[in-house]
């Protein structure tokens, strides 16, 4: 059974995630209380009790949606999961990285603390804005970005939808060169907080790499694929380039998720199920699940036992056969082959 993991990243918390597995799991409890102590901040009260705009300020959202990922990945590893590979969407690779054993929880959370308060301050002086894009392919996207210099591809969800960002005139300029162009192309808003990966990242850069010195970035003990690249991620060396990379370059989420073509299982472990819809969309033949409530947990506990089961008989019958008839089969298969 060959399962993958993608972990969603900003946009993707809400208030009240986790909750109810917060009730029940002691671990769970312990991760909120860790996080709480790194970062003198109540999750508790910021993930159940606030409102959606203090959520979704980035120096709440970013620590807040890495700290209940890796938290449910702790939980369904408890219950058995193994994954084989991991990757994140955006800010969700944080998640990826911290799951894989490449930094502490604590790290974790106290870097994305330092890159929010740098990023925030970034902004006030920027006059940048970010944009979905939907109805128009990459190779067309592209094409029509030639045009305008100051406005440039941060992020492409699927073959149709992408995320733009740059200078607030063009912006309006390219949205309404899209809109009249006759095809069905839908454009809206985003929070930058999803991140400009752009050169325009680099005064953050300055700022926020000298805390990465602070961090024992180890090994990945489980295969990475960057979402920049879609390389996979082997070394500590490579996961602290690749904290910077995430921020100044762009994402291609189509085609990282391509690397999960052999995957049987794809589970999206975070808030909201947004990556889960992506993936079935790319792969709608292959099981696709979402993590976020207490029955989610236990559908796929229940995956897990049916899948033990039939390894069992598998074995048994294995076991159970005469070796001529295990000869036979074998022959029987190198003859058809």
């Amino acid at each position: 059974m060959k399962i993958a993991i993608i972990f969603p990243g900003y946009g993707s918390q809400f208030v009240g995630m986790a909750k109810e597995l917060y009730d029940e799991s002691r671990l769970i409890q312990e991760h909120f209380e860790q996080a709480s102590n790194c970062l003198d901040a109540n999750f508790i009260k910021l993930c159940f009790a606030s409102s959606d705009a203090e959520l979704a300020k980035m120096n709440n959202a970013y620590p807040a949606a890495f700290l209940v990922s890796v938290a449910l990945l702790k939980l369904l590893e408890q219950e058995g999961l193994k994954p084989m590979v991991f990757a994140g969407f955006n800010f969700g690779e944080w998640a990826a990285l911290c799951s894989a054993g490449s930094f502490t929880v604590p790290d974790g959370l106290y870097l994305l603390s330092k890159f929010a308060h740098f990023y925030q301050q970034a902004l006030i002086d920027m006059d940048i804005i970010m944009v979905q894009v939907q109805g128009v392919t990459t190779k067309q996207l592209t094409q029509v970005l030639e045009s305008y210099p100051d406005i440039y591809l941060a992020i492409t969800e699927t073959e149709s939808s992408h995320i733009v960002g740059g200078e607030r005139k063009q912006i309006d300029q390219i949205c309404n060169q899209l809109e009249q162009s006759g095809k069905k192309i839908k454009t809206k808003t985003v929070d930058s907080a999803i991140g400009l990966h752009s050169l325009a990242m680099q005064e953050v850069i300055d700022q926020f790499q000298m805390y990465l010195e602070k961090v024992d970035f180890r090994d990945p003990k489980i295969p990475v694929i960057s979402s920049v690249n879609q390389k996979e991620i082997k070394t500590g060396k490579q996961v602290k380039k690749q904290v910077l990379a995430l921020l100044q370059e762009p994402i291609n989420w189509r085609k990282t998720m391509k690397k999960f073509k052999d995957a049987d299982y794809i589970i999206e472990i975070g808030p909201g199920n947004y990556l889960g819809t992506l993936a079935k969309q790319q792969y709608p033949d292959k099981i696709v699940l979402s993590i976020n409530k207490k029955t989610d947990v236990e559908n796929i506990k229940e995956i897990f036992a049916l899948n033990k089961q039939v390894e069992k008989e598998q074995a048994a019958k294995k076991e159970d056969m005469v070796p001529e008839d295990q000869q036979n089969i074998e022959n029987t298969q190198s003859s058809t082959e």
